[in-house]
Parts: C-alpha cells; structure tokens; sequence
C-alpha cells in the first residue's frame, strides 16, 4: 500500500519509481476539484498499469487501509459506507 507522492503530481511518480515500488493499493490524497487537478490522470493509469488499484480521496472520502495478518489488504472508502442520498439517482414518480 502506498500514499501516492505530492497529491499524484505530474513528477510524483515516474515509472521507474512505480515499478520499483509496485504497490497493491495506490491511495491518491487529493481535494475535490483543487486547482492543480491532482491527481493527473497519466499517473493514476500508471499505477493502474502497473496493477495497484487506485483510491482516491477527492472522489471517494476518506480512505481507511487495514493491513492484516501475510499480505491481506482491506480498503473501504467513507463514501461507500456511508453513502449521502444526493450521490443516488433520482427516483422515477
């Protein structure tokens, strides 16, 4: 599991540093809609390309990782556990 370097800039994460790396879980620590567009979609690809299963806060809330006993990872995100109803869609009459 790995707290992808500077938000998932464009010069975080060459592919060099994602390979050696190789994380199972990559976990993009960003706001919503910031002014610098973190993460940048090449990097979070990269690292998808690379087989880490992305998380990002600024699209799903806050991110908890359990490491548990080997190599078992647990990853749930806040928006999932607890979903606000305007994130559904509308309800037909």
């Amino acid at each position: 599991m790995l707290v992808v370097p500077h938000h998932g800039s464009r010069t975080s994460s060459t592919p060099s540093f994602v390979a050696a790396v190789a994380p199972r879980v990559a976990v993009f620590s960003a706001g919503y809609l910031n002014r610098f567009n973190h993460p940048r979609p090449d990097v979070v690809e990269r690292y998808a390309r690379r087989g880490a299963t992305p998380m990002r806060t600024d699209v799903m809330g806050a991110v908890t990782v359990t490491l548990g006993p080997g190599d078992a990872i647990d990853t749930v995100a806040e928006r999932d556990r607890r979903r606000r109803y305007w994130y559904d869609p509308p309800r037909a009459p």
